[in-house]
């Protein structure tokens, strides 16, 4: 298996020398027409509720901007107070609704929303069992590639890259009294799952709907199964300060590699 990047001949890593990383930004609203994914990191929430029981720990995570000046403790860590975790925007109407040891009951209540995954750095690439003639991608005529046992390798050494340029000052993030101790990369890789990206009442069931939002922690690698024919395979980089998660700066960043990386250790070909 090969993991191959499309590019323009002249950003072709063997003469470039450079590789450019994306954000989830940049992705929605920066990449040309073809790539775009304007869903990138989001999922959309639409239910209206007349009368249910809801396990408690879907309820926290669809009523947490309710209740977000209580301690809770949000489930999924994805939509808790701290604005540059995962952060939703919408309307809710919360309705009536009481606690039980376990569950929620919930009266009238209706849910539009959309849950937002913070900014953090991506590379995309294919995943090809055989190489093809030219690239599969239109604005792009040529494509570089190397051995998929070689990701862990590869990921590695984006996010030390990504680390140094954030503590060297050269990648800016705007933080007071900044401790580059703090400072940490979380990467993490694989194919991407092509998947429905929204929930409405039509189909609801709070048992799949839990599954649903513990699946969220995955959503950076979920894109609509429009985009299956790519067959992305997603390197993922998020910046981490004192133990979570920031939300970066909207810009993509350029990381030079030496040849000895990319001949002898990537095996780039």
């Amino acid at each position: 298996m090969h993991i191959l990047k499309s590019c323009e001949k002249k950003y072709n890593i063997k003469g470039y020398k450079s590789i450019r990383v994306g954000t989830l930004y940049g992705f929605r609203y920066l990449e040309n027409l073809e790539l775009r994914a304007e869903q990138e990191g989001i999922f959309d929430f639409e239910i209206d509720i007349k009368k249910s029981e809801i396990p408690i720990e879907v309820f926290l995570y669809l009523y947490c901007g309710v209740f977000s000046g209580r301690n809770l403790n949000y489930p999924y860590n994805c939509l808790s107070t701290p604005p540059n975790i995962k952060s939703a925007t919408g309307h809710v109407q919360c309705g009536k609704y009481d606690f039980y040891d376990n569950h929620v009951l919930v009266e009238n209540s209706s849910i539009r929303m959309k849950s937002l995954h913070h900014n953090c750095f991506v590379f995309c690439a294919s995943l090809e069992e055989s190489l093809p003639k030219k690239s599969k991608f239109k604005g792009y005529d040529d494509f570089w590639y190397f051995e998929f046992d070689k990701v862990e390798i590869f990921s590695e050494k984006i996010a030390n890259e990504i680390r140094m340029m954030i503590l060297d000052r050269r990648y800016l993030i705007d933080l007071e009294n900044f401790n580059p101790e703090k400072i940490s990369i979380r990467k993490s890789y694989r194919e991407i799952i092509y998947a429905p990206k929204f929930i409405s009442d039509r189909e609801i069931n709070f048992t799949s709907l839990s599954k649903v939002i513990q699946s969220l922690e995955k959503i950076t690698f979920t894109k609509p199964v429009y985009f299956k024919k790519d067959k992305e395979f997603r390197f993922q980089f998020e910046v981490f300060y004192d133990g979570k998660p920031l939300s970066i700066p909207l810009e993509p960043i350029d990381i030079k590699l030496d040849d000895y990386f990319i001949t002898q250790i990537l095996s780039v070909q």
